[in-house]
Parts: structure tokens; sequence; C-alpha cells
């Protein structure tokens, strides 16, 4: 019985050191798969994040294509001059915050990245009167008043496109 009751340990031995084994596998198993779960979730909220951030991207560039950025704006004295010329009675102006500056120095600076369109229009009782814009202080654009016969019979009206980040002067 001696023999039986050893045996019968020995199997039941093997038995307990298989199932620990298995136990063991299945415990490691166990901890890869929460681990597997735990980088699909985080897969998840990353895939989340980067959806969310491309559709914050499109609706900012969005914004950005409908910059509103207009002004009108007269001399506050008609006079005959030389130099720069003041439009600084300024009746309507959208998306340009240093309104003051130009007021007082007749400069324009472009503040917003984008193609801007100048245009002035100028009358003169001088004959051979020349209106100049200037990007940067250098000459762009040209307007020439002439007469033939009766004050003033010729006015070119003019108008420029610049890009941002320059100064316009007239």
């Amino acid at each position: 019985m001696d023999t039986s009751l050893a045996l019968l340990t020995a199997q039941l031995q093997q038995k307990f050191d298989l199932m620990e084994a298995k136990t063991t596998d299945k415990v490691a198993q166990n901890e890869t798969n929460q681990e597997l779960i735990t980088l699909q979730q985080k897969y998840q909220a990353l895939e989340q994040t980067y959806h969310n951030l491309k559709n914050e991207n499109v609706i900012l560039q969005r914004k950005l294509s409908v910059v509103e950025i207009a002004m009108t704006a007269h001399p506050v004295f008609i006079s005959t001059k030389s130099g720069i010329i003041k439009f600084d009675n300024v009746r309507f102006s959208v998306g340009i915050n240093d309104l003051s500056a130009y007021k007082s120095t007749g400069k324009f600076t472009c503040e917003t990245v984008g193609i801007y369109l100048i245009s002035a229009a100028i009358l003169s009782n001088t004959n051979g009167a020349r209106y100049y814009i200037y990007l940067n202080g250098n000459p762009i654009s040209d307007t020439h008043i002439g007469y033939s016969s009766s004050s003033p019979s010729a006015m070119y009206h003019t108008s420029t496109v610049v890009r941002s980040s320059t100064t316009i002067t007239s």
C-alpha cells in the first residue's frame, strides 16, 4: 500500500505541477490580452484625437479663407499737395487693427497674410499732376492727370494688387 500511495502522490504531484504550469501560462496570456485591450483603447483614443484635430484644422482653414479686410477713406482736407496724401477720414473699416497709424502717417501696413487690392481715385486742376502708390518705398503705380481744353479732361484711376507684410503709401 505504501507503493500505491507513493505512486498516487507522485501522479498527483505531476498533475499539480502541470496545472500550475498551465495556470501560469493562462495568467501570462490574460496579462497579454489585458495589455492588448489597453493598447487598443489607447489607439482608439489617439485616432479620435487625430480626427478631432483634423476637423478643427479644416474649420480653422475655412475661417482663414474668409477673413474680411476692407477700408474706405477720404482726405479730411482737399488741397494741393505734394508728399504723402493722408486719407485720414476713414468711413468704413473691417479687419484692420492699426487705423491710427494709417490716419496719421498715410502709410497702410498689411497686417494679415493675403492679397490686397489698393485703389485710388484722384482729381486735380493741375495739368500734368501725378499720383503714385508706393510698395515698401518703391513706386508700383502711377496716375497721371492731363487736360485737353477743360479742367480736368483726363483722369486715370489706378488699382494695385499687393501681398501681405508690405507698407503702402500714396
